[in-house]
């Protein structure tokens, strides 16, 4: 997973390293190579490789090629103090520490190779030299060790890689213990794979959508509750669509599907992977995608402008059809507001209308939610034995200028 916030002028901020870190934690990392470094203290980096350890996530960075000792000279994040970190300084082909790397015997926890290594270069390969080159060995038997012991912690797999380092009389004094890295220690130090964790997390429910629920959102949002793993952890789930997985790497617990899915039935679940790979999977359940609403239909009664008493009033409309979730129900709106609810097989709903000017109209609402309304009509309520309330009328008047009157000319006769 490689990830990149330095640009080509081989400057970053350290808000884009702590966007780097938390991206790779975030996306199943369990060690990063960090070989980057600067002179001012950032407590936010810092406290983002704390934050990784807790999450599962070994953090390896370089030591700093300024040749100087880490313990009166300034160099970031090789500093932090994390129990989750490793420091690694560069040495030579005949044993000794690099000119250039930094040291400390309370700082540096390890060197490792770091002058004219192979490495790619646009276009070709070439000998780079520098802690950069010294951290990726190390991060690389971390990965090995976590792979033979998956099980591990961080802090663990760190405590692996110290002891099965060799001391070097060369390193005395200048990184902590004397230390070189070795794989072949490494490993043993992490034990045989006999120790690996084989149990599957913990089972756990599905929350939402119910079983057998229409949506009519084609990229449905599904939820489910959190699991717990006894032996390193859960790292992950996996949304499954019909059998295939849909969405990987999922840290929360809610996903989308990747696409949008067909009108139709649909089979759903969730798996949960611990870091040691072991799977458990949840019950299956069916949603049905039904984005298309009701057919449309016709308010039969009351009229267009017709007057009716005030009081109770029937409201019939025609049948709406829906060959997807189905009709699940009918809403009367007396002025744009629901006045009754029905079931999708009734055919009419009475509601209350006070007197006066009122419009009327009817959704059918699918199971899915899905709405077909028909056109609002206007009706007119009337109390007992009243009259429709009579249209307002304008008297024609003359304009006057001051007092007199201002008449307009009568026409002239042909």
């Amino acid at each position: 997973m490689p990830l990149k916030f330095i640009g080509s002028d081989g400057s970053g901020s350290n808000v884009d390293a702590i966007v780097a870190i938390q991206y790779a934690v975030q996306n199943g990392a369990r060690v990063i190579n960090a070989s980057f470094g600067g002179p001012a203290y950032d407590e936010a980096l810092c406290d983002t490789i704390a934050w990784a350890g807790e999450q599962g996530a070994l953090v390896v960075v370089a030591a700093g090629n300024s040749g100087q000792s880490l313990d009166t000279s300034s160099a970031w994040p090789a500093r932090c103090p994390s129990a989750t970190m490793l420091t690694v300084a560069a040495f030579t082909h005949e044993g000794k520490l690099a000119g250039f790397s930094n040291r400390s015997a309370t700082q540096v926890d390890i060197a490792a190779p770091g002058e004219f290594v192979v490495s790619t270069v646009p276009g070709d390969y070439g000998y780079m030299s520098g802690t950069s080159m010294a951290t990726p060995h190390v991060a690389g038997v971390a990965a090995a060790v976590l792979g033979r012991s998956p099980a591990m912690s961080p802090a663990q797999a760190r405590q692996a890689v110290l002891d099965g380092a060799v001391p070097l009389p060369a390193l005395t004094g200048l990184v902590a213990g004397g230390r070189r890295l070795d794989l072949d220690g490494a490993l043993t130090a992490a034990g045989a794979p006999a120790g690996v964790d084989d149990q599957a997390p913990a089972g756990f429910a599905l929350v939402a959508p119910a079983d057998g629920a229409a949506v009519g959102d084609r990229v449905p949002t599904m939820t489910w509750d959190a699991t717990t793993d006894a032996g390193g952890g859960v790292s992950h789930y996996r949304l499954v669509i019909d059998g295939r997985v849909s969405v990987d790497r999922i840290t929360g617990t809610r996903a989308r599907p990747a696409g949008p899915l067909g009108t139709g039935e649909h089979t759903w679940a969730v798996e949960a992977v611990d870091r040691s790979g072991n799977v458990v999977r949840s019950e299956e359940r069916t949603v049905i995608v039904d984005a298309a609403a009701p057919s449309k239909f016709v308010l039969l009664k009351p009229v267009a402008g017709g007057a009716l008493p005030a009081g109770k009033a029937v409201v019939r409309w025609s049948a709406s059809r829906d060959s997807g979730s189905g009709l699940a129900r009918y809403e009367v709106l007396v002025d744009r507001r629901v006045a009754a609810t029905v079931d999708g097989d009734a055919g009419y709903a009475r509601v209350t209308l006070s007197a006066g000017r009122h419009t009327i109209a009817v959704r059918a609402v699918d199971g899915a939610g899905n709405v077909t309304s028909t056109v609002s009509r206007p009706v007119t309520a009337l109390r007992a034995g009243g009259q429709r309330p009579a249209a307002m009328r304008v008297a024609p008047s003359r304009a006057r200028v001051g007092s007199r009157p201002v008449v307009p000319p009568a026409r002239r006769g042909r």
